[in-house]
């Protein structure tokens, strides 16, 4: 697959991610009554173990490896994750606390979530994946 079309791949990926989480969110908000911590749980949880298939199958074409080298693949890729999240989060406290309020805020956001992804896209192919990975 060419890099422009993995891009593509990946980016929908993404996009598929987002709606998986915040579709969780609103069920379990809504549907199931849960507060907003449950609930925010429940969907980054459900949206990291989709995306991770995802892209463990289709991006990486990594294949089962035997328990243990899944569950190190699984920890590094979440833990990537959630330092991509931190990235995420402090553009768009950096947006929101410098650059005229809520506007700020989304453009920040937005910043920080290609920029996250790029470098989540890079931590995975680097470390998580680097056996496996399409783009080696």
């Amino acid at each position: 697959m060419n890099g422009g079309a993995l891009a593509l791949l990946y980016a929908s990926f993404c996009g598929l991610a987002i709606i998986v989480n915040l579709g969780l969110q609103l069920v379990a908000a809504r549907g199931l009554g849960l507060g907003y911590w449950p609930a925010l749980f429940l969907g980054t949880g459900g949206g990291l173990l989709f995306k991770y298939v995802l892209d463990r199958n289709y991006i990486f074409g990594a294949r089962g490896a035997g328990a243990a080298k899944d569950a190190r693949r699984f920890v590094l890729y979440a833990a990537f994750g959630l330092f991509t999240t931190a990235v995420f989060w402090g553009a768009e406290w950096v947006g929101y606390h410098y650059f005229s309020g809520e506007t700020g805020r989304y453009i920040g956001g937005a910043l920080g979530l290609c920029f996250g992804y790029g470098l989540k896209y890079w931590l995975d192919s680097r470390w998580v994946f680097q056996s496996a990975s399409i783009n080696s």
